[in-house]
């Protein structure tokens, strides 16, 4: 008897823990990116009619407010683990409508390739067995509760952790014009201007749904304070922006390529 509770004793301080979900992100008014774009779609599947466009303005917090009143959960218009928990829905294969989108815009954030239309199709399935395998969670193909939790809270696509700052977009009125680092600017040019960061330096940038787009730095700028990147037009369209207005000046995820 001594012997078989010394070999299940043994067992069990052996065995391998599961790996702790990450942490629900903590998403408020004025933040922007793919967690806010999934939150809007979510919000959407919920009857809200407010537009998924990645930023957390005043009508996306009025919308967090009512769906919080309407749940009995504190009322402040801040997305964390408890708001979180009670907007999100388990999809599958087959699956379709704003709660798809959501789970594929944080798919993308993570690095997986699919598209974000709604359907959650084999595409989809696939990318999602693929995440839960590489993050020790049960690879069924199911976006449910922990799924939901580690996609959102995870840092995205295994490219380190992603640096913020504030940046602005450039490039009308500005057409033919020559760079501090030599080229010309046109309407297609991808770059962005820096004070420091060497000619030719490598970024990424994240997009409206989670895109990683590539830029270099071009040129010089810009010269306000509380701003550490101009991108020019061409690049903040494939961010997912309709224009330089459209993105205006935001918070932006970035790191070196």
């Amino acid at each position: 008897m001594l012997a078989l509770l010394f070999i299940v004793t043994a067992l069990v301080g052996t065995a391998t823990p599961a790996a702790a979900l990450a942490a629900w992100p903590v998403v408020r008014e004025g933040d922007n990116g793919p967690n806010v774009t999934a939150v809007q779609y979510l919000l959407r599947q919920r009857g809200s009619g407010i537009a998924a466009d990645g930023a957390f303005g005043p009508a996306t917090k009025s919308a967090v407010v009512s769906f919080q009143q309407a749940n009995g959960l504190t009322a402040d218009g801040i997305v964390g683990a408890n708001t979180w928990s009670k907007l999100v829905v388990t999809v599958r294969e087959g699956s379709s409508g704003e709660a798809v989108k959501a789970a594929q815009t944080l798919l993308v954030k993570n690095g997986h390739g699919v598209s974000v239309d709604g359907a959650f199709g084999p595409g989809t399935k696939s990318a999602v067995v693929s995440f839960q395998s590489s993050h020790g969670l049960t690879a069924d193909g199911i976006v449910g509760p922990q799924t939901w939790q580690e996609l959102a809270g995870s840092s995205g696509g295994g490219t380190g952790t992603w640096r913020t700052a504030r940046a602005s977009a450039y490039g009308p009125g500005l057409w033919g014009n020559r760079t501090a680092c030599g080229q010309t600017l046109y309407t297609t040019t991808i770059g962005v201007a820096h004070k420091t960061m060497a000619c030719g330096t490598r970024l990424k940038f994240q997009g409206r749904s989670g895109q990683v787009v590539t830029a270099t730095v071009i040129d010089r700028g810009p010269y306000v304070s509380d701003r550490e990147f101009d991108l020019t037009e061409a690049t903040v369209k494939q961010m997912g922006y309709a224009s330089a207005s459209d993105f205006g000046v935001r918070t932006v995820y970035w790191n070196y390529n």
